[in-house]
């Protein structure tokens, strides 16, 4: 993931290269290339080698069109109850009770332009229910480390402001700094790819910031980096 001075995101590197070309006339060559390719190799070790950090995946579709691919990072050396909630939701989760946990299909419900999106909402059906977290209830809030200080920063939104009420639905920073957020809502992980994207949705018409097209989660799951 790639940002000017630290404020404005421009992309992965393919996105680097467009904004070089186009700003300073700069076009890639065969040495370059080499390096390119070099890059892409540490970058696929570092994810698919990685011991303290895991990385999941996820796909917003907008009606019926093709879906939009993010990657996540999550900081698991950080929070790493919150992050094994985050994980095994979008993997797919069991409850005692036999009901499913998964992301999958739920859907955007909040987009505050300059400021986050807000997803992952889970109906829980069964009685008595209990929570729509993995832990079957809502969990402490883990960590406030990280701050909110950058666009696409992964965090648990919360019940009413109510501390310690963690459990399914989360938000994707667009905005930054959101130093209101700070101490109040744990951020767990950040978007390494597909943060342009984000930008796209977060351009939907809202009524009352709930988007006006459904915008659904259409996959998600565990990020392996395609390597050779």
């Amino acid at each position: 993931m790639i940002t000017l001075n630290d404020k404005e995101y421009i992309g992965n590197q393919d996105k680097f290269m467009e904004y070089a070309l186009h700003t300073f006339r700069f076009k890639d060559n065969k040495e370059s290339a080499v390096f390119s390719n070099a890059a892409k190799d540490a970058y696929c070790k570092a994810i698919n080698e990685s011991k303290n950090r895991k990385y999941s995946f996820m796909e917003f579709q907008v009606r019926d069109e093709k879906p939009c691919k993010i990657v996540i990072e999550l900081f698991t050396d950080i929070a790493p109850r919150t992050c094994e909630n985050f994980v095994q939701l979008c993997n797919g989760f069991k409850k005692p009770d036999g009901e499913q946990l998964r992301y999958t299909m739920s859907e955007v419900t909040r987009i505050v332009k300059g400021m986050y999106l807000q997803a992952g909402k889970l109906k829980v059906t069964k009685t008595p229910a209990t929570g729509a977290s993995i832990y079957g209830r809502e969990f402490e809030d883990e960590s406030f480390a990280i701050k909110h200080c950058e666009v696409g920063m992964l965090g648990m939104c919360k019940r009413g402001g109510t501390k310690n009420s963690n459990e399914s639905q989360f938000y994707i920073t667009t905005g930054a700094p959101l130093s209101f957020l700070d101490g109040e809502n744990v951020i767990f992980g950040r978007v390494i790819e597909g943060m342009e994207m984000l930008r796209e949705l977060e351009c939907l018409e809202t009524t009352n910031e709930r988007p006006n097209d459904q915008v659904k989660i259409s996959a998600c799951g565990t990020f392996k980096a395609p390597g050779k």
